[in-house]
């Protein structure tokens, strides 16, 4: 297991009712999961369900985009296999942080499967319909050195 991050507590920590934060916190983990799930499966619907109308990806190899990008991912979808893990969660009202570390292997059709590992720094809203959804997205997951054999 990974070492949480630390903070300071604020003033702006003030936070609601224990029993809503951990039904909050339950909730943002399921979407966690689910997204990993979908990811897995090279299911593109379930992700796209996921993202908020606003929702913007900062990645270390493109410009900025949001969900109408996202949607026109390629077709053609690699296998992946790997997983996830939550280091932080903090809950905010209808806004949450979280921190992730993702270690994931990536094989496109036809090419040598490649690990990639990194942490994500997403904040989620929640919708009016009280679902939770990816609104801000840092991934920094990128491709690990292979050691020379």
């Amino acid at each position: 297991m990974r070492k949480p991050l630390t903070r300071t507590k604020t003033d702006h920590d003030a936070q609601p009712a224990a029993d809503d934060t951990a039904k909050d916190q339950a909730a943002i983990r399921a979407l966690v999961q689910r997204w990993m799930d979908a990811n897995l499966a090279g299911d593109h619907a379930a992700l796209a369900d996921m993202l908020d109308d606003d929702v913007v990806f900062l990645t270390p190899d493109r410009e900025p985009f949001g969900k109408e990008a996202f949607a026109e991912a390629p077709a053609v979808t690699p296998e992946i296999t790997g997983g996830s893990e939550v280091l932080e969660l903090q809950v905010f009202g209808d806004h949450a942080h979280l921190a992730c570390f993702v270690d994931i292997t990536i094989a496109p059709p036809g090419g040598d499967p490649k690990r990639h590992s990194g942490r994500t720094q997403t904040i989620v809203r929640r919708g009016k319909d009280g679902a939770w959804r990816i609104w801000r997205d840092a991934n920094f997951v990128t491709p690990v050195a292979e050691p020379n054999a």
